[in-house]
């Protein structure tokens, strides 16, 4: 997936990649995975007024004020889907704003990796690079990205396929019923299905076919 240079746009949809230094373990544990996704709640707004470190540290009642502020704030951009694995992540995102996207990778990434490395005792760069990207220019395409990243656990081997409703490193459970994230629009995919069943089978089908790909992908000349 080649880093794309030239501006993104508002409006277009997008597939964002990027993974951890030398290919290196980016979340650890549990509580890693919960830290992004937090961070990918709490940072999709134009001038967040508090840190999310702020944030946590507070007391309940602050926390309540510092989000108000947040809820009424303009989105940087709308999370369709992601997925998080062991060295990298994806997400397909929508621009809302200008410069959204980047601004809203910079912030989360530059958070996570300030509480990755204060955590493991590390210093340094966390992320490979800025981010990469990818345009999402049609419907189909968007339906078919979003197989794509929410297959990522059960095509690296890391589920097997009937675990995929449980790997909650996804916004797939949220897709199919089985959790609600309140940051995740999956509204503008699910209609194109019409059932939340439908979906879970288009993704499921092409499960097997993900993997093959995958194991023959270095024999494959472009």
């Amino acid at each position: 997936m080649p880093y794309r240079k030239e501006p993104l746009i508002i409006g277009q949809y997008y597939h964002i990649f990027n993974r951890g230094i030398d290919g290196m373990t980016i979340f650890k544990e549990t509580s890693n995975y919960s830290r992004f996704m937090e961070l990918l709640s709490y940072y999709n707004h134009v001038n967040p007024n508090k840190t999310f470190s702020v944030y946590s540290k507070s007391i309940p009642s602050i926390q309540q004020k510092i989000l108000s502020s947040l809820n009424s704030k303009k989105q940087l951009v709308e999370i369709l889907c992601f997925c998080l694995m062991p060295n990298h992540y994806h997400l397909i995102l929508h621009q809302s704003q200008d410069n959204g996207i980047s601004t809203f990778l910079r912030i989360i990434q530059n958070a996570y990796a300030k509480y990755f490395n204060t955590k493991y005792k590390r210093s340094g760069p966390l992320m490979q690079s800025a981010f990469q990207v990818r345009l999402i220019d049609s419907d189909e395409k968007l339906y078919h990205v979003s197989r794509y990243v929410h297959l990522n656990p059960s095509t690296a081997n890391l589920v097997q396929t009937d675990q995929l409703q449980d790997y909650s490193m996804s916004s797939y459970p949220s897709y199919i019923g089985k959790t609600s994230l309140s940051f995740i629009s999956t509204s503008l995919i699910l209609n194109n299905f019409h059932t939340r069943n439908n979906y879970k089978k288009f993704v499921i089908d092409q499960a097997d076919y993900q993997k093959e790909l995958k194991h023959i992908k270095d024999q494959i000349i472009d």
